[in-house]
């Protein structure tokens, strides 16, 4: 018999990237050196490393929509009435991500 159940997701933070990109734009406009540049220099700058920073927050957000979003299994194998209905499975080619 063939069962569908969602899986759990391990959590992490997605944007963690961004928010590391972030404090090193941060600490770069902070330094002497950036202090010195010209209004065209540091334009540039910005438009380069905000673009990157763009860049990860879209995969971050992308990230946290795939682990939140709900993953149809299905599994193969003995359904069990022990204590409830119980599919036992003992090898991994029973199970397949559907989407």
């Amino acid at each position: 018999m063939n069962a569908a159940y969602t899986t759990p997701t391990i959590e992490r933070d997605p944007f963690a990237e961004a928010r590391a990109q972030l404090d090193t734009m941060e600490r770069h406009l902070r330094s002497p050196a950036t202090l010195q540049l010209g209004h065209q220099e540091l334009e540039a700058y910005l438009r380069r490393e905000g673009r990157e920073l763009q860049r990860l927050l879209m995969q971050g957000h992308g990230d946290l929509r795939g682990e939140r979003a709900v993953r149809l299994v299905e599994v193969r194998g003995y359904v069990l009435e022990a204590r409830g209905p119980l599919i036992e499975v003992s090898h991994p080619e029973q199970i397949e991500v559907l989407r």
